[in-house]
């Protein structure tokens, strides 16, 4: 739901009638053996995580393990999916045949309005996947969705926990539903939290009936390709000759298979040879355009066995449009599985996002394999499209089950950069004059800058915290904290850790210090002074670490926050912002030549009581083999009243060519379009550096031109090099 179908439901639920409990889905009994996990109410801010070790009650032969939570945003009106639970880090994902949802349908319609939700949601953009929706009502007692359970959620965690003990995660994954609302907090207020049990027999019941009332048609499945049907082998195999993975489920015959499917869309499963990769033929999938969301099962006529051990899945597909189409909606994909022990399993397979052939990919945590019992069964293939546009087609191949090579690729590293690389990295430039000094404090030091007459003073004092602790003051100005909430974050969790600080030394010009919780995780900092920017070296012992959080800057009296053009951390919008007031410029930066994050979250945090967000965290991502490389971040701390002392400066060398192309032009556009080229000359362009874009190798984007090198079958090497010597005889560079 984006923010104006939001705005579209608080104002409709503002008018919708609060009935009674009308709908309860049966009547729920008392969970055995509950044990309460909160003794009041908890609040959770947006983007923040509630964690806790949960001992499992003990179990009988028959008992599954069951979770209540109460929840709901308590102001506004409406909903939205705001709540992801996660079990020993992995989320909480509802199930197709066996939903883990017990006391109430997977899909609700709020009387008095013309909406249609469910309550779980599996794919979407942001940090909105793998969540369920929450209602907003400032009251606990309300209706608004029409189940009479809005708040409550019965979960079977059949499968998860096994006994012993695992990790309970709570998250609020909406951090700005409150700017949205145009009010200061909007945390998600838990209420009732227990976990307990269910005979398997209460568990299979309260499941039957959540499906209860749901209409699921059958759709028409025709196993015979058509007669006069012709069609094509994908280009590539010809080429590369790559023989055929093996595949446990093939959509080569489809004897016997059925399609069933919810929404008003029209769908039908067609054998057809119109898109082949290896198969003889393929399961040609066509939806019509529909106002609803389509909601897609199809089934082989027995579950098919998957005897060995998996750890991913592999899905070939031609996809339906490529993603950029006006005409586009996604089409999530998903596989059902059953266990030794009749468990259900979803395995991800992701989005189909291309109008050509695709291999989606999912896999298993380890921590879901755990409870789990081999052989598992393929029972379905789950296809979920919200609101197709127009007619949709694709051709389903075939799935792999297998164990993935976790192994980590290492790569040799030259001894020498390829490059010379400063040893200052990004690091600022300091202004003509600067002189530094740094002073023992009885807990830290103090760094004082000179330049010009201006003096600058950050203080470190590590009891604080590595970057609590961090203080700055221009002249006589108000005293800031450029990282007030910063630090360290835990491999899961979104607060920094604290621990004791074991050490506390000068070396130098260098304030060392060290750190170490009650979990034995260590970490160090390094703080040293260069002209106006405080440098901080963090590092931890071991691969503990997903990040450095930034925190915001506090002691601003009118903080405002510049995107500075060209300053890109990460992809798309927003980047990080550099902070202006008070006469002083503010920039905290992660220095990418001496740190080993994954990546960057730019994410800024509007100005609010004398603070403001600059960009978020580092993050530091699993490899292969499930674990982090240990955490090594350098922040650039930057404070003073010329706004040039506050960027940062790239390492990488000038271009040779940098004189000699400056006067060019460079153009992406596609070489055979030569009408192009010959009217920019009329035009009096005459420097020019023309360049292919894709158009050589593939004949639309859905193929994807990476690694190409020859062109796409319409264009043989022959008429690519006529064009590209005619695009040269205008006196333009060229490069394919």
């Amino acid at each position: 739901m984006d923010r104006m179908t939001l705005v579209r439901v608080l104002i409709v639920s503002a008018f919708a009638i609060i009935t009674a409990a009308a709908v309860v889905l049966g009547q729920v009994p008392e969970i055995a053996n509950a044990a309460a996990l909160v003794t009041e109410p908890i609040e959770i801010e947006g983007g923040d995580t509630w964690r806790q070790q949960v001992s499992v009650p003990p179990l009988g032969a028959d008992d599954v393990s069951v979770l209540w939570v109460r929840a709901r945003i308590p102001m506004g009106g409406g909903g939205n999916f705001c709540m992801r639970i996660t079990i020993d880090g992995a989320p909480l994902q509802d199930n197709w045949f066996k939903p883990r949802l017990l006391n109430k349908p997977p899909f609700f319609d709020p009387p008095g309005t013309d909406y249609h939700f469910a309550w779980y949601r599996d794919i979407s953009w942001g940090n909105f996947s793998h969540t369920w929706f929450t209602v907003f009502s400032p009251k606990p007692d309300t209706n608004w969705a029409g189940t009479g359970q809005d708040f409550d959620y019965l979960f079977s965690l059949d499968g998860l926990v096994q006994g012993g003990s695992f990790e309970l995660g709570i998250e609020h994954t909406f951090p700005g539903l409150a700017a949205a609302l145009n009010i200061d907090r909007a945390p998600l207020l838990v209420e009732r939290l227990e976990i307990g049990s269910l005979p398997r027999s209460e568990v299979e019941r309260l499941q039957a009936a959540a499906w209860g009332g749901i209409e699921i048609a059958d759709r028409p499945v025709n196993p015979v390709v058509p007669e006069s049907e012709t069609g094509e082998v994908a280009y590539e195999l010809e080429w590369s000759g790559k023989p055929e993975p093996p595949a446990q489920v093939t959509f080569d015959d489809l004897s016997g298979w059925t399609c069933r499917a919810m929404g008003s869309s029209t769908v039908t499963l067609q054998a057809s040879v119109a898109q082949r990769l290896w198969r003889p033929s393929v399961g040609k999938l066509t939806l019509s355009p529909a106002e609803d969301t389509s909601r897609i099962i199809i089934s082989p006529p027995s579950p098919i066995s998957i005897a060995d051990g998996f750890d991913a899945a592999n899905f070939w597909v031609h996809g339906h449009l490529h993603f950029m189409s006006p005409d586009y909606s996604p089409i999530s994909a998903r596989a059902v599985l059953e266990d030794a022990e009749g468990r259900e399993l979803v395995v991800n397979l992701g989005e189909i996002r291309m109008g050509y052939w695709m291999l989606l990919h999912g896999s298993l945590p380890q921590t879901f394999r755990e409870g789990f019992t081999w052989p598992m069964a393929f029972k379905a293939l789950l296809l979920d499209c919200t609101k197709p546009k127009t007619d949709y087609t694709c051709y389903l191949e075939s799935i792999c089950f297998y164990e993935r090579n976790r192994q980590p690729i290492s790569f040799p590293r030259p001894d020498d950069a390829v490059f010379p690389v400063r040893a200052t990295g990004m690091l600022p430039t300091a202004p003509d004059g600067a002189e530094t000094r740094v002073e023992a404090l009885a807990d830290g030091a103090r760094f004082v800058s000179r330049a010009g007459g201006r003096r600058l003073v950050y203080e470190v004092s590590p009891t604080d915290g590595c970057l609590q602790g961090v203080s700055a003051r221009w002249a006589q100005g108000r005293v800031l904290r450029p990282c007030d909430g910063g630090g360290i974050l835990p491999e899961s969790g979104s607060q920094p850790v604290s621990g004791e600080l074991r050490s506390a030394r000068i070396e130098g010009d260098h304030l060392l210090a060290e750190w170490q919780n009650a979990a034995g995780q260590r970490w160090s900092a390094d703080y040293s002074l260069t002209g106006r920017t405080l440098v901080v070296d963090l590092q931890t012992e071991g691969n503990w670490s997903a990040g450095t959080a930034f925190g915001e800057l506090a002691g601003l009296s009118d903080p405002r926050g510049i995107e500075v053009p060209y300053l890109m951390l990460n992809y798309g919008k927003p980047q990080a912002w550099t902070a202006v007031g008070d006469g002083v410029f503010v920039s905290v930066l992660p220095d990418v030549y001496f740190s080993d994050y994954s990546s960057v979250s730019p994410e800024t945090t509007p100005p609010h009581d004398g603070r403001i967000g600059l960009l978020q965290r580092t993050n530091y991502v699993q490899l292969t083999d499930g674990n982090r490389n240990p955490l090594r971040d350098r922040l650039l701390i930057t404070v003073s009243d010329e706004f040039a002392d506050v960027l940062p400066n790239h390492d990488n060398p000038p271009s040779p060519n940098r004189e000699r192309l400056a006067p060019y032009m460079f153009v992406m556009d596609r070489t055979m379009n030569l009408t192009r080229w010959e009217t920019f000359k009329r035009y009096g362009l005459d420097h020019i550096i023309a360049n292919d874009f894709a158009g050589i190798f593939v004949r639309t984007y859905s193929e994807g031109f990476g690694s190409r090198w020859r062109p796409h079958p319409g264009l043989t090497i022959e008429q690519v090099q006529a064009a590209r010597e005619k695009i040269k005889s205008l006196g333009f560079l060229y490069g394919g």
